[in-house]
């Protein structure tokens, strides 16, 4: 009986070709963030697969989700620091299977694109530096990295700031003027735009000095003998808590520590003073000084007005204001002003308003000023209101637009409103007034003001094609009336008129 061995040899072959149907994208990533998971999936091929990664950003890996079936695969991990850009850096990244096909295994792969970002992050040293007191402090904290949409951008904050130090939110601009000395720590957090924003926080540090003590008062305002004074020195820098020494004051003035010169001196003349200053600051900053003070005698004049003339005016036009103004006295001065046309009204030194209808003509106005001390002294004016000029068609007399005499009466003693008792004064003063008269016409006879040695006649008509005026010039052919009046131009000077009495 034979015995027949039959050795049957069976070959195992893949009844599908393996290939690769998930992932077709991968997403974007960020630095220390974890990826959004991708499930990996083939056709085909003999199981169990091998899945791997080539080319891949640092922390990226396959994930072995542990289970059965070729579905238990993932794409996934956290990218480390420094795999990003700010820009997006891309990986290609080939994603490979293979299975258990005989002989050896068949195997599939896909490359696909990943864009890694890069995590913000600030980059500026934690030591700002060191500014002074008073001084401006400006500086922009640096960033790297972060995730920012077309219209968006980083977002700066910080709990801690010092009350002096401002940040903006947009720009991480620190800006502030520091008022006291010392250091100052704080935080600031940057934030991007990322689904999962990434953030970076640090501590910094600014040290602020105290800027040196200087003294700012350089001399001290003039005194007067016999009356109170306070003056206050000045200083800067340091920590503010000044101390004050005060030497070689004049007889009647004293000064306390914070710097404060009082009391009332009482002999005139110039005087040299040592001045020191001392913060609180341990040790102090310091600083000296050698001011001058003037003591000048008592004011004893009663106030003058200097003001030599009012302009004239309209009817129906408004007028002024008009300021008289005085010297002397104690400088507190009460005004009181008479004999104002209708329409015209007082406030203080100050006249305005405007002239009522059928108010042309001269007026003698008389101002009174009074000092605090109850010192006075008057002045009076000639103010002329003119017609209006919308109801007069005269044409232009061609009369100089300002016309000024005085001082003219070099002999002829005049005192407030007079000009004296001496016939040949009054002689010329009508021969004057005539004069005008003649030139100006009646009805535009020049505002006047009667004073101290000086007799003034003024009129000033704003059509005027040129600035002409009188004025005084000396003659010496004539030795009390030393004078001439003169026609002047832009463009020249010419005599008008010269002569006298003697």
């Amino acid at each position: 009986m034979k015995t027949i061995m039959i050795l049957c040899v069976f070959a195992a072959t893949p009844m599908y070709a393996l290939a690769i149907k998930e992932p077709t994208v991968l997403p974007d990533a960020m630095e220390g963030v974890a990826l959004e998971q991708v499930t990996c999936e083939a056709v085909g091929g003999t199981p169990p697969l091998v899945w791997s990664l080539k080319d891949a950003p640092s922390g990226i890996e396959i994930i072995d989700g542990g289970g059965f079936g070729d579905t238990d695969f993932k794409v996934g991990g956290v990218p480390h620091m420094g795999t990003g850009h700010k820009d997006g850096q891309v990986y290609v990244v080939t994603i490979v299977v293979t299975d258990k096909s005989p002989p050896g295994g068949q195997k599939a792969e896909i490359t696909l694109p990943m864009t890694v970002y890069a995590a913000v992050r600030l980059t500026s040293p934690s030591d700002l530096g060191v500014v002074e007191t008073g001084e401006t402090f400006s500086f922009t904290l640096g960033t790297a990295g972060g995730y920012t949409t077309t219209n968006g951008g980083l977002s700066f904050s910080s709990p801690d700031l010092p009350s002096w130090l401002n940040l903006n939110p947009d720009t991480g601009k620190l800006s502030g003027i520091p008022d006291t000395g010392g250091t100052y720590e704080f935080e600031v957090t940057v934030q991007d735009e990322w689904s999962t924003p990434t953030s970076d926080t640090e501590q910094y540090v600014i040290q602020v000095e105290f800027s040196d003590v200087i003294i700012l008062t350089s001399n001290l305002p003039t005194a007067t003998a016999g009356e109170f004074y306070s003056q206050s020195l000045v200083a800067t820098g340091g920590d503010g808590a000044y101390q004050w020494t005060v030497t070689d004051l004049p007889t009647g003035l004293q000064a306390d520590a914070t710097g404060v010169v009082f009391g009332t001196p009482e002999i005139p003349g110039p005087y040299k003073i040592n001045v020191a200053v001392a913060d609180g600051q341990d040790p102090p900053d310091t600083d000296s000084a050698l001011l001058s003070l003037y003591i000048q005698e008592a004011e004893v004049d009663a106030p003058t007005i200097t003001t030599s003339y009012l302009p004239p005016g309209e009817e129906a036009i408004h007028y002024g204001p008009v300021t008289l103004e005085a010297t002397g006295g104690d400088g507190v001065y009460t005004w009181a002003i008479t004999g104002l046309p209708d329409g015209l009204t007082q406030t203080a030194n100050t006249m305005a308003g405007t002239p009522a209808a059928g108010t042309s003509g001269q007026y003698f106005v008389t101002a009174t000023v009074t000092d605090g001390a109850g010192a006075s002294s008057s002045a009076m004016f000639v103010l002329v209101i003119e017609e209006s000029s919308a109801l007069s068609d005269e044409p232009d007399s061609g009369v100089p637009d300002e016309f000024t005499v005085g001082p003219f009466l070099s002999d002829v003693p005049t005192t407030g409103c007079s000009l004296g008792t001496s016939s040949r004064g009054t002689a010329l003063f009508l021969l004057l007034v005539s004069f005008a008269t003649l030139f100006i016409g009646p009805r535009k006879l020049p505002s006047m003001f009667i004073g101290r040695n000086s007799l003034m006649a003024k009129r000033i008509r704003h059509n005027s094609r040129f600035a002409r005026f009188y004025e005084p010039r000396e003659t010496p052919n004539h030795p009390w009336f030393g004078y001439q009046a003169v026609f002047q131009r832009p463009d020249r000077v010419s005599p008008f008129l010269d002569g006298g009495w003697g």
